[in-house]
């Protein structure tokens, strides 16, 4: 997978969050172009557009999503094909740095999982990720879905352990794009 950026926007973040997000509405970055690469040659390619949940009510495709809670939206247009359809990724981030009792990421990947089922029946095309912060790790952790889950990034709260919450949610958002392609 090959993501190259279209057109350069001056991320702005908060200094302190705003329901579950620090980034500022407006300023995420993007868009950007996808190739799914397979043999060592482009294969398909998308348009892979960052919607803030506060700006998902004017968006074409994201606002009917609202319900599900995302706090980030990430819009892929595939170019080239005979259906236009846009598929979206929603990605949930749960602060489990410092719960007495987190839930286990088994528990909230099939609860995101039924969200999105509530949305299938007009949204063929959704696909969902949840990112969750950990207190008492180093090392992130991915899990991915399958059946009646959807794909978990465990981060560490710590950032000695971003490093490796970087290379992971890397690794599980190409094998997500791979699928959505």
């Amino acid at each position: 997978m090959v993501l190259k950026q279209l057109a350069s926007a001056s991320l702005r973040l908060r200094f302190e969050q705003d329901l579950g997000s620090r980034i500022i509405p407006g300023s995420e970055p993007g868009p950007f172009l996808l190739t799914h690469v397979a043999h060592g040659h482009p294969r398909t390619q998308a348009v892979l557009e960052v919607v803030h949940p506060d700006q998902a009510l004017q968006h074409s495709r994201v606002h009917l999503l609202g319900k599900t809670g995302g706090h980030l939206y990430l819009v892929v247009h595939p170019l080239g094909r005979i259906s236009s359809r846009q598929k979206v990724l929603i990605v949930w981030s749960v602060n489990g740095a410092g719960v007495v009792q987190a839930p286990a990421w088994d528990t909230m990947a099939h609860s995101a999982w039924e969200a999105l089922q509530h949305h299938r029946t007009r949204f063929s095309d959704l696909q969902g990720l949840v990112v969750v912060s950990r207190l008492e790790s180093l090392q992130a952790t991915f899990h991915s879905g399958n059946g009646n889950r959807l794909p978990v990034l465990e981060a560490p709260a710590d950032p000695r352990g971003w490093e490796s919450a970087v290379e992971e949610l890397a690794i599980g958002l190409e094998a997500i794009f791979g699928e959505m392609l």
